[in-house]
């Protein structure tokens, strides 16, 4: 992945021409980030990205063992880093590790975890340029997130309407509905 401050066009016409492919650029609100899978390494340096800076950074999560069980402290831990990860626009990786708590979840829990995956979809629909699915998909995720019952305070502190960047911080202490 590559985040940079570049014309998006000619940085994915080079990356296709190296071999790149499943290209997917996402604008973020200084910078616009490329994911792209390869099958074999690329050489960065021979993209000829004169007058570029960039980033490259490898997997947040590294493999299937790092991911988070179903306690409070991992919970606790992956929402950290999600809101982490929402401070920096990174609404992909954040609906990644999200995702992976719904799944695992239960109850009331299942259905917060699923409106907060939502929330990071939203994000997601916004920087590929689909603003009228990140709206219904926000609206979806508020629905869910009432419909738990969990930390309602946060779920009422949300904006009706949705407003990219998102900038939320999920409370990393979850409390049921009295």
């Amino acid at each position: 992945m590559i985040v940079v401050q570049a014309e998006t066009s000619k940085l994915i016409e080079k990356l296709e021409s190296a071999g790149a492919f499943y290209i997917m650029a996402r604008n973020h609100t200084d910078c616009t980030e490329i994911d792209f899978q390869t099958r074999e390494e690329i050489n960065m340096a021979n993209l000829s990205l004169e007058n570029l800076s960039f980033f490259v950074f490898t997997q947040l999560i590294s493999d299937e063992n790092n991911k988070p069980a179903y306690n409070e402290k991992s919970t606790q831990t992956a929402i950290f880093i999600a809101n982490w990860l929402i401070g920096k626009e990174r609404y992909w990786e954040t609906h990644e590790l999200l995702e992976d708590i719904w799944h695992i979840s239960h109850s009331n829990f299942r259905e917060y975890f699923h409106g907060l995956t939502l929330l990071a979809v939203a994000g997601v629909q916004w920087q590929t340029n689909r603003e009228d699915i990140a709206r219904s998909t926000y609206h979806r995720a508020l629905t869910r997130l009432r419909s738990s019952g969990i930390n309602m305070e946060f779920v009422e502190s949300l904006p009706q309407t949705y407003i990219y960047p998102l900038k939320v911080r999920i409370p990393e202490d979850m409390h049921m509905a009295e």
